[in-house]
């Protein structure tokens, strides 16, 4: 069909046919009997003029009667259209056409043919009615259209058919009715009505097609079901609107809506009110974390819900050159459980998806939020504003030939969630960053196992979650647990950096911080009165968890290391401590200060934080005393070693 004039044949039409009912009348009043009743032989001529004089057309036949009651019958009619130079603009035949001037009507039950003075349109039909009240035409059957191509006579023509043909000439316009048929290089149209309007310059504005309408379109095979499709031509350009339930596919995809409007100029399509687009989801996946599905999976698909979703269409078939969904947007992947919603969503080539207006989303027990999601088709994702990822702390399923204690620890971390707040959070490859006022809390059911905020979060992983860098103000909470000893111990860390690095198992295997550290550890022993608080502060510090994870088994601090363990502190440059037997080592100028004394010059200050006992190896001096130890009196204590004292000395 062409894309400027569809249905050129349509001016010419109403012309030829109101001018062969005119022609009729014409010949009515020509003076071939006065009589009321006869017949008259011979050929016949009607010629009309322009108001210039001009010849305009002429009406020529044979076998003329004339009837009672003022009809008139000619045996054959031709009718020949020129235009204002003179050439052939159309010409008309018919056989047995009559003409009852008290109705002023004429009609046909013989064959009609038109055919234009290029020879690019054809029109032919059987049986037809003209009424000169309201320039009414009908063609009542067999009506067959041909258009060919102006400027490549070698391509195939517009063929348009249909049960019948109405025209009515005042309003400029032909309806072709039942069984409607449209063949054309570009599309095929079937319908149960087709109507087109002639606008200014001789160019349809308006094509109607209702009714069980079907369109078949060339270029990629497409297909288009509607209960009314419409073409508009306005100053805007060239619209082609589907409604009655419209639904297209091209057999991998689908779109369906309340209502289609498509833009030729363009080449866009918009589903309007409740549209739905189901295509194939792309080999990646929208994360890299989502497995491929089989080739040979059919529910493999993607679907887009909104109340407006505009696609720019390909040349062929391929995948969309963008898409722009507004208004309730959902995405879903129904073969991997995944959901995304969000106010507004679109698509630029050639692997860009961004989510916009408070998104979120779901995948399996995955979900996440913020205030815009941008996702490649390579899995590399960034949410944006206020963004929240919700997670289980087994992480993702075990890939093929994963090793089996990722298998078992994703099963042990079943009902343990972490979930991450922030300004940002960008994935790509095996590393994710969160930035921006980060906290992260892990929890099983309703209990708090832990928090985290930072500045910035950074996760590296690859078939499980490997390593946790946090920098920035980091504060790390571990709530209250049962240690291995049978006490009850809640731990705090602060520092500047820190990093964790789990095991795969996913327990975690060590974690270093630096930058101002300052640890808590909080214990109640059973039968205690009071917990006992233990506090150190570096600028270095390393630590492993016992292999359950469930205990302390050893600490490295370094860089002006101060201990506090209840009314008990120490100071050095280094500090150690093994969990398996409670025992605290310091060196490095190592001081001890407790509620019965302090102890100082040691080469190695030994403290065993389960008794209490604090010893020393190499020369060193201890004071004792009975009184409470002053801890603001500290600086004052330290101070006075440098002086001489009178306080005896002992050794181990």
């Amino acid at each position: 069909m062409n894309a400027s004039r569809p249905f050129p044949f349509v001016p010419r039409l109403t012309a030829a046919v109101a001018l062969l009912g005119l022609g009729l009348h014409a010949a009515e009043s020509t003076p071939a009997s006065d009589a009321p009743g006869g017949r008259v032989g011979g050929e016949f001529r009607v010629e009309f003029r322009d108001e210039a004089g001009r010849l305009a057309n002429v009406l020529t036949g044979s076998g003329a009667t004339l009837r009672t009651g003022g009809e008139v019958l000619l045996e054959t009619v031709r009718l020949l259209s020129l235009d204002p130079a003179g050439r052939t603009n159309f010409i008309v035949q018919g056989a047995r056409c009559s003409f009852r001037a008290n109705e002023k009507r004429a009609q046909s039950a013989e064959p009609l043919r038109l055919v234009s003075g290029d020879g690019r349109l054809e029109l032919t039909g059987r049986g037809f009615a003209w009424w000169q009240t309201n320039n009414l035409i009908l063609v009542s059957n067999d009506v067959q259209t041909t258009v060919r191509h102006r400027r490549d006579p070698g391509q195939p023509p517009l063929r348009v058919s249909a049960a019948r043909l109405e025209a009515r000439l005042d309003s400029n316009q032909v309806e072709f009715i039942d069984r409607v048929q449209v063949r054309d290089p570009q599309m095929d149209l079937d319908c149960d009505r087709l109507r087109v309007r002639q606008g200014a310059g001789d160019v349809p504005d308006d094509i109607r097609a209702t009714g069980n309408v079907r369109i078949v379109l060339h270029r990629d095979g497409s297909r288009v079901r509607a209960g009314e499709a419409r073409y508009r031509l306005t100053e805007e350009g060239e619209w082609i609107e589907l409604s009655g339930q419209p639904e297209w596919t091209d057999g991998a995809r689908l779109a369906r809506a309340e209502r289609f409007l498509f833009d030729r100029q363009a080449n866009r399509l918009q589903a309007l009110g409740r549209a739905r687009i189901r295509l194939p989801r792309s080999p990646a996946g929208l994360f890299a974390t989502l497995p491929p599905a089989a080739a040979t999976n059919q529910a493999a698909q993607a679907e887009l819900l909104a109340e407006s979703i505009r696609l720019g269409l390909p040349a062929t078939n391929a995948p969309f050159q963008e898409l722009l969904a507004e208004t309730n947007v959902q995405i879903r992947l129904p073969d991997q459980a995944f959901t995304a919603r969000a106010a507004r969503a679109s698509f630029t080539p050639p692997d860009l998806i961004r989510l916009e207006g408070e998104p979120s989303w779901s995948w399996r027990d995955w979900s996440g939020s913020g205030e815009r999601f941008e996702v490649r088709t390579n899995g590399a994702f960034v949410v944006e504003g206020r963004a929240r990822l919700r997670f289980p702390l087994a992480g993702l399923p075990p890939a093929a030939g994963g090793s089996n204690a990722t298998a078992t620890a994703a099963a042990r971390w079943t009902n343990v969630f972490v979930e991450v707040t922030c300004d940002r959070i960008a994935s790509a490859g095996q590393t994710a960053r969160f930035t921006g006022h980060v906290e992260a809390r892990c929890e099983r059911d309703q209990e708090v196992l832990g928090t985290l905020t930072a500045g910035e979060l950074e996760v590296h992983y690859g078939e499980r979650v490997e390593s946790v860098r946090a920098s920035g103000g980091v504060e790390a909470r571990q709530s209250a647990r049962n240690a291995r000893t049978g006490s009850r111990v809640e731990r705090r860390l602060r520092a500047a950096e820190a990093i964790a690095r789990l095991d795969e198992g996913l327990r975690l295997r060590s974690v270093e911080a630096s930058g101002g550290v300052q640890g808590w550890q909080t214990e109640w022993r059973p039968g205690a009165p009071a917990p006992i608080v233990s506090e150190v502060r570096c600028r270095e510090l390393r630590l492993q968890p016992t292999a359950a994870a469930d205990d302390l088994e050893r600490l490295v601090a370094t860089g002006d290391v101060q201990v506090m363990h209840g009314p008990r502190m120490a100071w050095g440059a280094r500090a150690e401590y093994t969990g398996a037997d409670g025992l605290l080592r310091l060196t490095g100028s190592p001081v001890a200060l407790s509620p019965e004394g302090r102890l100082l010059g040691a080469d190695e200050l030994r403290w065993n934080t389960r008794t209490g006992r604090v010893g020393g190896r190499g020369r060193f001096r201890t004071w004792w005393q009975d009184v409470p130890v002053d801890t603001n009196a500290v600086r004052r204590l330290i101070e006075s070693d440098r002086q001489p004292s009178s306080v005896p000395t002992t050794r181990p």
